[in-house]
């Protein structure tokens, strides 16, 4: 890219995300987790660039492709090296939102997606996360530290749903699936944060409830196709593969599984066919650990994606 204008960077990073999701469809994940490097690379190479001063309109176009590439990126980055999340985090890190009232709706959609997005990047304080030590990076004034969690999921909600307020039930078929798959994650992050109050609540099916229910919803348009669906965004697999691997009551477990079962869908990184066979794998045993610890496990030594747990689940 000889030139570094806005609408270069764009389009690069277009190409990008198409070669990512060619690799996906394919289930080369290697070949996807080398075009997310470079994609993440290049929003360091533009951090001082053109993007900075970019239009309005060439921003909402901007913002939608860090989005895109956060969460990608964060669904991967088990797969990959520490920096892989460098420059999608550095961008967070210094375009923070300014502080507003929890009682002012967000513009549109497309900023509540973009702000609930953040969380998986800003937030050091993940309440399953308990051995890692919160390190605060920039974008904080001295003595300021980021919100918990918590906090920040309560101000996103008033906001959110004063939005949906004015919006109404008149929605195009587009943004009122836009507006499901929000509540969607929405749900996911409540269902998280009260998962690991307590051991308790691991327990309890009302912790996950509100979640399976949205997931039942969101899932059922995909479920009457009867063909393969595919799409680059989505949270719906990734949500069931996490109850599926923290929930200690076997009736929602066994709720999960079988919704996942029923899809034939692709989410970026996620197959729900794969995620179904390395369930499955856990469930019978053939994993000499821990349902918990083998994940933990799968996870941070897998170098291929979700097919390569399932190869070193079956080989163990």
């Amino acid at each position: 890219m000889a030139v570094k204008t806005t609408l270069n960077v764009h389009r690069t990073l277009v190409c990008c995300l198409l070669f990512v999701s060619f690799e996906a469809l394919a289930g080369r994940y290697g070949e996807l987790f080398r075009h997310l490097r470079a994609g993440n690379q290049l929003f360091h190479d533009i951090y001082d660039t053109s993007l900075r001063t970019s239009t309005p309109e060439e921003r909402v176009v901007t913002e939608k492709l860090i989005e895109m590439f956060c969460r990608l990126g964060v669904e991967s980055s088990n797969f990959m090296d520490e920096h892989s999340l460098s420059g999608v985090s550095q961008w967070y890190r210094n375009n923070l939102s300014p502080k507003v009232s929890s009682d002012l709706p967000f513009k549109d959609l497309d900023e509540a997606s973009y702000e609930l997005r953040q969380l998986d990047l800003q937030q050091e304080d993940k309440p399953w996360d308990t051995e890692r030590e919160i390190e605060i990076q920039g974008g904080y004034g001295e003595g300021e530290e980021p919100p918990r969690i918590g906090d920040t999921l309560r101000q996103w909600s008033s906001r959110f749903e004063a939005l949906a307020q004015l919006q109404g039930t008149h929605l195009s078929t587009e943004a009122a699936s836009q507006l499901q798959n929000l509540r969607l994650r929405q749900r996911f992050w409540q269902m998280t944060i009260n998962a690991f109050s307590s051991e308790e609540a691991l327990s309890d099916p009302q912790t996950f409830s509100p979640f399976m229910d949205m997931a039942q919803g969101v899932a059922a348009p995909f479920t009457t196709m009867n063909q393969s669906t595919f799409s680059l965004d989505g949270d719906l697999i990734s949500g069931l593969s996490f109850v599926m691997s923290i929930t200690r009551d076997h009736g929602i477990k066994s709720q999960a599984l079988n919704l996942l079962r029923k899809l034939n869908r692709r989410e970026g990184i996620w197959d729900s066919r794969d995620v179904v066979k390395m369930h499955e794998l856990i469930i019978s045993g053939e994993c000499d650990s821990e349902p918990e610890e083998c994940d933990l496990w799968c996870v941070r030594e897998a170098p291929a994606g979700i097919p390569g747990i399932i190869e070193q689940l079956r080989r163990r």
